[in-house]
């Protein structure tokens, strides 16, 4: 083992410096994992993320959803096709508010239907 001069403490052999600073980062998450009873009371946002990618097509859809414990939060949802569209939707108990901004040069009007049509499906979906 190699002592670290500053605070005393010793590198494994097996590892780097750099390899044994990294671990002590994630030290208090691994204290958090191996406890029995673990205290929940602290978290303030829960998270979750689903992506889909098509490896053949030039599109990404991402969808996030941000839950607080008191059933607020926020749904987001992102579509990266031929042009750049974001969507958010933010949840307050029984409210839904959109915010659509679109860039793109120029948007036929039957393709804009067709995506206020499945912007209207994946609200329903969160319902």
């Amino acid at each position: 083992m190699q002592p670290l001069s500053a605070c005393g403490e010793k590198i494994p052999e097996n590892r780097t410096k750099e390899q044994y600073e990294l671990e002590k980062e994630f030290q208090p998450l691994f204290d958090f994992l191996a406890e029995d009873k673990k205290d929940l009371s602290n978290v303030k946002l829960y998270s979750s993320k689903i992506f889909m990618m098509d490896e053949n097509a030039d599109s990404k859809i991402s969808r996030s959803v941000y839950l607080k414990p008191d059933n607020t939060g926020e749904y987001m949802l992102l579509m990266l096709l031929t042009m750049n569209i974001l969507v958010f939707l933010n949840i307050t108990a029984f409210y839904f508010v959109f915010s659509l901004a679109i860039s793109c040069v120029k948007i036929i009007e039957k393709t804009k239907e067709s995506l206020c049509q499945k912007l209207r499906s994946n609200a329903r979906q969160v319902l």
